[in-house]
This record gives structure tokens, C-alpha cells and sequence, in this order.
């Protein structure tokens, strides 16, 4: 019994993320989805997930410095969203998904007005009510609020606020005040077999 329980803890603490602080993951494009178009993406993206931290930097696209972003991080996904200034009174609502199953990653975007934007922020504003220490993001300009990905609310907040993004960005929701089409850039991702 004393050595079945031994390999319970082992086999419990060999398969929890939480010692597994950091893992790099290879991404490769596989297509582009922009309104009814499809293209091939070869674009190559490096992704180093820090679970600790609970946080991605993303290399390997032109202009990504591997800036550290948050991320939510579930069984089964890994989750990001964001709700930003473009050139206003343009924005953007976006999310990303990858599963931890099979290495599908999502990003997909839409760009919308300024009142969808009010729509949106109403909402996550809701959300972010109820966070103790939550803090306001504000654009360059200190004009508009900008929302992302936190590590000071729950997860379950988080997939909250992920839940009220998701149809805005795949363009379901909020569809008078589009200003572009929604674009899905879809991956292929594995865990890296080397550290860059």
C-alpha cells in the first residue's frame, strides 16, 4: 500500500504544471481566415508559457520583442484576450486559444467602433468591479480604457471577461459597429524539443 501511495504523489507531482514552471512551444501557420477568404499562413512563432507566473513571451514574428503577457491558463487551454486602441476611433477585440491537447492555436481579431467598444468596456468593467486590487490600463493617449489578460482577478473571472470578449472578436456579436473583417490566423503548435 505504502508503495502504491508513493507512486500516486510521484505520478501527482511529475503531471502538475505547477512544477513545470516554464515550457517553450514551436507554433507554425498552417491558414489565414478573413471574411470568406483562406490563405496559407507560414508564419513561425516561438512561445515560451511560464506557469508560475502565469504568462506567455511570444517570439518569432517580426516585431515581437517577447514582451511578457498574461494568460489564463485551464486543463485543457491555454487563454488570452484583449480589448484595445488601434487609431481611434478605431479598435480592436481579440482573443487566443491554444489547446494543450493537440497544439491548435486561434488568434482571431476584429476591428470595431468606438460605441462597441462602450458596449464591451460596460461589461468587462462589471467584471473588474468585483477584483479588489483591480487597476485601469489606459492607451497612449490616456483617453481609453484598455483591457487584457490579468493575473489579479480568479481564473474564473478571467474566463469571464475571456466569455464576454470571444463573440465581439469572432465578429458574432456587435456586428453594426465592424469596421474591418474578422481575421482568424490559425497554428500548429508542439512543445520545443530545445530552449532557443
Amino acid at each position: 500500500m505504502k508503495k502504491f501511495l508513493g507512486i500516486v504523489v510521484l505520478g501527482l507531482l511529475w503531471c502538475n504544471p505547477s512544477f513545470a514552471e516554464q515550457i517553450i512551444i514551436e507554433c507554425l501557420g498552417t491558414h489565414i481566415y478573413e471574411g470568406d477568404k483562406k490563405e496559407w499562413n507560414n508564419w513561425k512563432r516561438t512561445i515560451q508559457v511560464d506557469f508560475q507566473e502565469r504568462g506567455t513571451r511570444d517570439y518569432g514574428l517580426e516585431g515581437f520583442t517577447g514582451d511578457f503577457s498574461n494568460i489564463i491558463i485551464t486543463d485543457d487551454y491555454f487563454y488570452k484576450y484583449s480589448l484595445k486602441v488601434f487609431l481611434a476611433p478605431e479598435f480592436t477585440v481579440q482573443v487566443q486559444k491554444i489547446s494543450r491537447l493537440n497544439g491548435d492555436m486561434a488568434v482571431t481579431t476584429t476591428y470595431i467602433n468606438e460605441e462597441i467598444y462602450k458596449e464591451i468596456k460596460i461589461k468587462l468593467d462589471e467584471v473588474n468591479s468585483k477584483i479588489k486590487n483591480y487597476e485601469k490600463q489606459l492607451s497612449y493617449k490616456k483617453k481609453y480604457e484598455v483591457y487584457g489578460t490579468s493575473k489579479l482577478g480568479s481564473n474564473q473571472q478571467e474566463i469571464e471577461k475571456y466569455n464576454i470578449i470571444k463573440p465581439y472578436a469572432e465578429g458574432k456579436k456587435g456586428k453594426k459597429g465592424i469596421t474591418k473583417e474578422t481575421t482568424i490566423y490559425k497554428f500548429e503548435c508542439k512543445k520545443a524539443t530545445k530552449a532557443f
